[in-house]
């Protein structure tokens, strides 16, 4: 089974990596006929999309993983489970949509004023959400059949016909910002049953109550908990700039977008992740042993992902970005690991979500939004800028992982490693300040050594410690469902 899993993340990986690229590509083409005027009214649009896309899904993609491999969930009430989901969210999207555009219509003309955005734009961006959401929910079913390869087919064609419609548009006539939202639209809404159609085998005409509110009682709390992580995801940037000023930002920004290397780690396991961890709680009764040593070998990836390119994190920026870049370097080193605190919480919110207490997450959330803004607030000022927005993000990061795993601990506990985990996590304590310390000297080809060896004593700490059982690692490759 874990053999398939580790597969199944080499492909989402795969297809992850793909969309970018393509993504980059269509950048270039956009870059050609629309204004850096025009990028940011799309920036602004797209803003506002995101937060009706976040609201309206109910976290539904959540309760659908969490129910549709539950012990009580029998195999023929999957379609109406499904079914149901699909009603709620076709009702809630739409219900929202038409509300934020109908409220919008007074003040088109304030809007199109302050910000030069048409109520045309908002009303074809805001309607994207409707097909946008339909294909996401399509695609969390498909994840749950295992099919990573239809998976990332179906996600090709939500993320291609779109981009090139708009293209076409661009291109060819003069709607500008308004023809990529026109285009965006057509290519989703063509897109939406051709998804549906991939998960036909669990659909059927039938609406159950019972399931709606499981359903409902499970997911309403991630409407908050993802409000939350936008406001993480954001409120740095905007304190940066008040407390300190644009160049540092920009430090942190450059900081940011390299780190998503980890980004994209964490991203290919938890496509993988989400089905097979409850499926895995309801067929092997050995679950509890598996999910810790995954843990393990989780942070083990993350971690050294984040230390090498930590450590590395001054000759990255060497390479790759002008010399006005360069001192980001420490920032960039911090941020990786902050990112890689945030990919362990994957598993260590596994017992609250199992239990059902969903309320945590959100908690959990909002809890680390405040101590951000504090942290932000009082590093920012002592740092004068990017370095302590990543030191805050760091910091948050820990704190929201180390609750989660605190509550799983309590509600449904699992047997950590603590001895292999307090080795990988301890080596990031030592490593970083020693690498910050490495980078404010003169650069030589000797402080590259340093670099390398300190690497190289990571890694031999990793195996001498034992770390990485290769037994262990078979046993949990060949585990199979009951």
């Amino acid at each position: 089974m874990l053999k398939k899993f580790a597969k199944d993340i080499s492909i989402y990986g795969s297809g992850d990596f793909v969309f970018k690229i393509i993504a980059f590509v269509f950048f270039i083409i956009y870059a050609r006929f629309l204004s850096v005027e025009d990028f940011g009214l799309m920036t602004l649009v797209v803003t506002v999309v995101n937060v009706l896309v976040m609201i309206s899904n109910v976290g539904l993609n959540n309760a659908i993983s969490r129910y549709y491999y539950d012990k009580h969930t029998l195999e023929e009430q999957r379609p109406s489970l499904v079914s149901t989901g699909l009603t709620i969210q076709t009702l809630v999207t739409v219900g929202l949509t038409l509300l934020v555009i109908i409220g919008l219509y007074p003040f088109q003309e304030a809007i199109q004023k302050e910000y030069g955005i048409t109520y045309l734009l908002f009303v074809l961006a805001l309607l994207g959400a409707i097909p946008t959401q339909l294909i996401q929910y399509a695609l969390d079913v498909i994840r749950m059949h295992f099919k990573p390869l239809r998976f990332t087919i179906t996600s090709f064609l939500k993320n291609l016909l779109g981009a090139l419609i708009a293209t076409i548009l661009l291109v060819y006539t003069d709607l500008k910002v308004t023809g990529y939202f026109m285009g965006l639209l057509i290519g989703l809404t063509v897109a939406v049953p051709i998804s549906l159609w991939m998960i036909r085998k669990d659909l059927s005409f039938n609406f159950n109550k019972k399931l709606a509110r499981n359903l409902t009682v499970f997911g309403y709390p991630f409407i908050f908990a993802n409000v939350a992580y936008w406001l993480l995801s954001s409120i740095d940037r905007w304190m940066i700039v008040e407390i300190s000023n644009k160049e540092e930002l920009g430090l942190y920004a450059i900081g940011f977008r390299i780190s998503q290397v980890i980004g994209f780690l964490s991203s290919a396991f938890g496509q993988a992740w989400s089905p097979y961890s409850i499926k895995l709680y309801a067929e092997n009764p050995d679950y509890i042993r598996i999910v810790s040593q995954i843990l393990t070998y989780l942070s083990l990836v993350l971690v050294l992902a984040a230390i090498s390119i930590s450590i590395f994190s001054a000759e990255i920026l060497m390479v790759t970005t002008p010399k006005e870049y360069w001192p980001a370097a420490n920032s960039l080193g911090i941020i990786v690991i902050g990112l890689c605190f945030q990919g362990t919480t994957q598993i260590t919110v596994y017992g609250i979500a199992i239990e059902k207490k969903t309320y945590l997450i959100t908690l959990g959330s909002w809890l680390t939004v405040i101590l951000n803004f504090g942290l932000n607030y009082w590093l920012i000022n002592k740092y004068n800028g990017a370095f302590g927005a990543s030191l805050a993000t760091m910091f948050s990061f820990l704190f929201m992982t180390l609750f989660y795993l605190f509550h799983t601990q309590k509600l449904h506990p699992l047997k950590l490693e603590k001895k292999k985990l307090l080795v990988l996590f301890a080596s990031i304590f030592v490593i970083v300040p020693t690498t910050i310390y490495i980078n404010s000297l003169d650069w030589t080809f000797l402080t590259l050594l340093y670099k390398t060896l300190l690497l190289g004593l990571f890694i031999s700490t990793v195996f001498i410690t034992k770390v990485i059982d290769v037994k262990q690692l078979k046993n949990i490759l060949k585990v199979k469902f009951s």
